[in-house]
């Protein structure tokens, strides 16, 4: 898990340093699981929760998250 911080655009104009992107590594079937977590937690309405395919990657990376999940 990840968290940098983001220059955004709200209502009132662009902002610096208000919000953070979170990026959170998983598994598609974890991911129910995962908005309901952050829905729980988030301040906002309307939280930006979406998920990006892994099209490659290296593959002791990509084993260790499938081992690290099945743990938890």
């Amino acid at each position: 898990m990840n968290a940098n911080p983001l220059k955004t655009f709200g209502e009132g104009g662009v902002e610096e340093g208000s919000e953070a992107l979170l990026v959170i590594k998983s598994r598609r079937d974890r991911f129910d699981e995962l908005v309901r977590h952050v829905r729980e937690r988030h301040p906002y309405r309307v939280p930006e929760i979406i998920a990006l395919p892994i099209i490659g990657g290296f593959s002791d990376y990509l084993r260790w998250i499938d081992e690290t999940l099945n743990r938890a």
